[in-house]
């Protein structure tokens, strides 16, 4: 049987639809309001929205994925019967720090980074078994704080982590700044690392030293008026050539990302942004 509807009872199921689907809507795009960085299998890079009522990060920040990888390599697991290990293999920092770097480059004030990774850890009698570290990583304080969700714990099944899954992370627990997490692990502290526990009371929350990770914010804008600041400008893509020589695909990529930051904030004009590309290139 088919039934047919007036112009008018057509409008109006038009809108009977559209109220009825306009909260569906609005939870998607606040599930969706998280960014993926990365995803690779079983493994994300991402901004998320940091935990309610804590105060804003110094984001947006930029750190070197050589230094930051350095910087995770010294986080160790201490274990009564292998002794001293490293938490991250070689193959979980090569390709965790690069995302990493990027994602504290585009975080706002108001996000941290998540990360999940997975490794394929030495186990009893050598054997390889895959394991799944997580943590929330910001710049707070002055220093580049991480707190684990998981160390070291049991890997869920990557199906859930398909692509069109990449925002889910009810699998795995992040970090919280107002709770500890269980470790399945005990982290320790490596002799002249000077990384320390972010509070005496938890051991799932480490603070990394200034030195460790050189860390510089976003530069603000030149105080000097815009014709004032046009002349120098002009000279600056002679001088940059010898001081961009030797920059690596990360370093040259990440100072493009930077300039793209300051002018989708509004700190710089598009032909400021135009030049200062122009230079980053010219340099590398």
């Amino acid at each position: 049987m088919t039934f047919w509807l007036d112009e008018r009872q057509a409008t109006r199921e038009i809108f009977r639809i559209a109220l009825v689907a306009l909260p569906l809507f609005s939870i998607a795009a606040s599930a969706g309001a998280a960014e993926t960085v990365w995803h690779d299998g079983g493994e994300l890079v991402r901004l998320e929205q940091q935990d309610a009522g804590s105060a804003p990060n110094a984001h947006p920040v930029r750190v070197e994925p050589a230094q930051l990888r350095r910087a995770l390599a010294e986080i160790k697991v201490q274990d009564p019967a292998r002794g001293s290990f490293d938490l991250f293999t070689e193959g979980q920092l090569e390709r965790l720090a690069p995302h990493l770097a990027t994602a504290l480059l585009r975080a706002q004030p108001g996000e941290d980074v998540i990360f999940v990774s997975l490794g394929n850890q030495p186990y009893a009698l050598a054997m390889q078994v895959p394991k799944v570290t997580t943590g929330r990583l910001f710049y707070s304080g002055g220093a580049l704080n991480l707190i684990f969700g998981e160390a070291l714990g049991i890997a869920r099944d990557q199906d859930n982590w398909a692509p069109h899954h990449a925002h889910r992370s009810a699998d795995y627990v992040l970090g919280e700044r107002r709770v500890a997490a269980r470790l399945a692990v005990t982290l320790a502290e490596t002799a002249g690392s000077g990384i320390h526990l972010g509070r005496p009371d938890r051991t799932d929350w480490l603070v990394f030293p200034p030195g460790a990770v050189a860390t510089n914010a976003a530069p603000p804008p030149a105080a000097a008026a815009p014709p004032a600041a046009a002349a120098p400008a002009a000279a600056a893509p002679a001088a940059a050539p010898p001081q961009a020589h030797g920059m690596s695909v990360l370093t040259v990529e990440q100072r493009l990302e930077e300039v793209e930051v300051l002018r989708r904030k509004g700190l710089i004009t598009d032909d400021e942004a135009h030049a200062k590309r122009k230079q980053i290139l010219d340099g590398f």
